[in-house]
């Protein structure tokens, strides 16, 4: 991808908002948190070409391996818009992972298709794991 092919998040926001949900869906006709991640990670050039994930329990644990090596974990307070936040579930596993958008809000891939969501208050800020800052290629 050359530095051209690059989008910016609100370009990823335009082409992605609305999209249906879909587990285990990669692509416009449905997709899951981690295919919008995957997605948008391609879009947005970040140096993710091998990755992992494996169903824990069908459809409510998602487990990811080997983060680190495409970027480093941030303090949640230096995030901007691109960092990625990862969320857990049951027994601190995480189960969902979203692209921050603006201060306070996430794009991610929920039952109700691709929204965004605040990520500031409420329920999502108390299931909040980790926050990446992902290297570019």
């Amino acid at each position: 991808m050359s530095q051209q092919d690059v989008y910016t998040v609100s370009e990823v926001v335009k082409e992605c908002l609305g999209w249906p949900y879909l587990t285990r869906g990669r692509d416009r006709k449905g997709i899951d948190c981690f295919g919008l991640f995957l997605h948008a990670a391609a879009r947005l050039g970040f140096a993710v070409s091998d990755y992992h994930y494996e169903n824990v329990s069908e459809g409510e644990y998602l487990w990811f391996k080997n983060f680190h090596t495409y970027g480093d974990a941030i303090n949640l307070k230096q995030a901007r818009p691109v960092d990625v936040l990862m969320f857990r579930g049951g027994r601190n596993i995480v189960n969902h992972i979203g692209v921050i958008t603006e201060r306070g809000k996430f794009l991610h891939a929920s039952k109700a298709g691709v929204v965004i969501t605040s990520y500031s208050s409420g329920a999502w800020s108390e299931r909040i794991h980790s926050c990446y800052r992902f290297h570019q290629k």
